[in-house]
């Protein structure tokens, strides 16, 4: 009787123990119920629609009035010619943004430490986070006031040396680049504000007792700033990771716009979706394909968190 009387005593003593957490930090709940809002009508209400992934989707029988098809969605993505290529692109895309967006941030980050004068370092860190809030329209436009065949400043360059205006909307790999350098440009500065807060985060003891030692700052950065952060490079990598398969679409779109020429390593699973919406738009193919990705950052994610408990467990998200 004894086991039996237990689990509900609990039980109520669990309830009651929530009731005075809400009365006692009600105003700090209040606070956090847009965001709880927010999370609820934007990412987890629209999960309902997944199941168009199914479907033959019509917009006048709606989503369960729409005739169900299976895997049919899935099959034909997988049969599709653009398949091998799209999956290529996004993967040799996100992977070179992953390690570039790791060893840049991480760099800005070391050498931002290293500026001691106040002024000159809070002007350097407001130069390296601007970029971010420049919208990627803006940065699209001032990408082709550069590239621009007829009055693009780079053949206006050209034509100063005594050299031919060249098209630069031709060449698939070589955007490749300038996207990577873009991007990187873009977002460095605002993501090595993480690091450098890790970075304040190592006791100022520990470089004194190396710099007592007869240690450079080249050596401690190496045996004390960057073991001290470790375990934030690595799970800002497993969270990276778990993008691997999208990308940002409209970034791209903005970037080299409808030009076949460019789509030979710039055409992602995200872009490919974007034209399909375009055209005729089925709205189960797309659902499909971005089922499909989500599932395959999920397994990612899990893949590399499972490895890196094995290895290295305090760079574990879980």
């Amino acid at each position: 009787m004894k086991v039996a009387f237990s689990k509900p005593m609990e039980r109520k003593r669990k309830q009651n123990s929530f009731v005075k957490e809400m009365k006692t930090n009600w105003v700090l709940y209040l606070m956090a119920l847009p965001g709880i809002a927010f999370f609820f009508v934007f990412n987890y209400l629209p999960m309902g629609g997944i199941i168009m992934a199914f479907k033959e989707f019509n917009f006048r029988d709606g989503i369960f009035g729409s005739p169900w098809v299976g895997f049919s969605n899935f099959r034909f993505f997988f049969r599709s010619a653009a398949f091998p290529s799209v999956i290529y692109n996004t993967l040799l895309l996100s992977s070179l943004g992953i390690i570039i967006g790791i060893i840049v941030p991480l760099y800005l980050a070391l050498a931002l430490n290293e500026v001691h004068h106040k002024m000159v370092r809070r002007v350097s860190q407001s130069v390296m986070i601007f970029p971010n809030f420049i919208s990627a329209v803006a940065v699209s436009v001032i990408v082709y006031n550069i590239f621009s065949y007829k009055f693009g400043v780079a053949n206006q360059i050209r034509g100063r040396l005594g050299l031919d205006p060249r098209d630069w909307y031709t060449n698939s790999l070589e955007w490749v680049v300038y996207y990577l350098i873009i991007r990187t440009w873009k977002g460095a500065g605002y993501s090595s504000i993480v690091y450098l807060a890790a970075i304040t985060g190592i006791s100022p003891e520990l470089y004194e007792s190396a710099e007592i030692d007869g240690a450079n700052r080249i050596q401690q950065i190496r045996y004390i700033t960057l073991p001290g952060i470790k375990s934030t490079i690595v799970i800002l990598f497993v969270l990276a990771v778990g993008r691997i398969f999208t990308t940002d679409a409209g970034f791209i779109w903005l970037l080299i716009g409808d030009r076949p020429s460019l789509l030979e390593y710039m055409d992602t699973i995200d872009t490919y979706v974007f034209r399909m919406v375009r055209g005729t738009p089925n709205v189960g193919r797309t659902t499909a394909i971005g089922l499909l990705q989500s599932i395959s950052c999920l397994i990612m994610v899990l893949v590399v968190n499972w490895i890196t408990r094995k290895v290295y467990p305090e760079g574990a998200i879980f």
